[in-house]
């Protein structure tokens, strides 16, 4: 698989794989916050995943990112790497944020693996549905065997 980035915040394929992205995350009208940059994921020619960095808060130095698929096979080493390379080596962030839902066992479980905590939150879905906050720091990422820094 092969991942493309988008060539700026402002460019047609950043706001396309945004928009996919809205469509996979919420599957109705609403839309993911503008992000600072995007890349998705191919195999080929066709889109496999995607990735949105959004919330960037240069002075606090964290970035939330966003991610679907409907492809299991998608988020590969390569590409958690890439996650992490692109907060913490180019923008110099020291926390990583994400949020999932807590039903999603199997993303939970790889993030989990790598390093992130997970923070539950009720309500954060909706009365009675919980939602998750996964973080890694710089720390974490540099501690991990599978995404610190070459």
């Amino acid at each position: 698989m092969q991942i493309v980035w988008a060539q700026g915040a402002e460019s047609e394929f950043n706001h396309a794989l945004a928009g996919w992205l809205s469509d996979q995350i919420y599957g109705d009208e609403r839309q993911l916050k503008t992000p600072n940059l995007c890349f998705g994921v191919f195999k080929g020619q066709k889109l496999k995943g995607a990735v949105a960095f959004h919330d960037w808060n240069p002075r606090h130095g964290t970035i939330e990112f966003s991610a679907a698929s409907g492809d299991e096979s998608w988020l590969s080493r390569n590409v958690i790497r890439e996650i992490a390379r692109y907060a913490f080596d180019e923008l110099g962030c020291q926390l990583l944020v994400t949020q999932n839902d807590p039903e999603n066992t199997r993303v939970i479980r790889i993030i989990k693996s790598l390093g992130f905590d997970q923070i539950l939150i009720p309500n954060l879905r909706g009365k009675g549905k919980a939602g998750s906050f996964m973080t890694l720091t710089v720390e974490q990422r540099d501690a991990s065997r599978f995404i610190r820094s070459s």
